[in-house]
């Protein structure tokens, strides 16, 4: 009995060195602290905001606020929406620059767009003149097969009336002219 609970323990403290050595391997390398200040090309700023305009629970303003206090630099404005409301323009709000953009909801996650309404903007136009090129071609190619049309009516008429002068010089001639 002695020898298996010598086993037994043997096993245990082996299989402790085993969990003890993996978990040891498998950590993560240890936290870097950074330095407290940011160099000077670096801003710091809050990046898909929501404000009352979807489900968030500040204004624009007091969103601003807060970032000031936070201390941060900037703030992107997210709320939910399809592209097609005109963006508030850039503006600097308590020191805090705030740019207003929005969250895209599809069946594959969020985008967030900024500056969306102007791309939104130019594809329309650039839908409608296509639309409006296309009429046009329309248009001319219409106009091409009506000329194309009358020069084949004006010869077959021309040829039928040709046709005609012929079989009543014909017949006037048979008639003894």
């Amino acid at each position: 009995m002695r020898r298996g609970f010598r086993t037994l323990i043997l096993t245990t403290a082996a299989f402790a060195a085993a969990v003890a050595f993996w978990i040891l391997s498998t950590l993560p390398p240890s936290a870097v602290r950074l330095s407290p200040s940011l160099p000077a090309t670096r801003v710091t700023g809050a990046y898909h905001v929501h404000s009352v305009r979807s489900d968030g629970t500040g204004t624009p303003d007091e969103i601003a606020r807060a970032a000031q206090s936070a201390g941060l630099q900037f703030v992107i404005l997210t709320d939910h929406g399809d592209g097609t409301r005109p963006p508030d323009p850039p503006a600097y709000i308590d020191g805090v620059l705030v740019l207003d953009g929005v969250e895209i909801s599809t069946d594959q996650g969020h985008y967030v767009a900024i500056d969306i309404y102007r791309a939104v903007l130019e594809n329309n136009a650039s839908e409608q003149s296509a639309q409006m090129i296309a009429m046009r071609n329309a248009t001319d190619n219409a106009h091409e097969l009506i000329d194309d049309l009358t020069l084949v009516y004006n010869k077959t008429r021309q040829a039928t009336i040709t046709r005609e002068m012929i079989e009543i010089a014909s017949g006037a001639e048979a008639l003894g002219g």
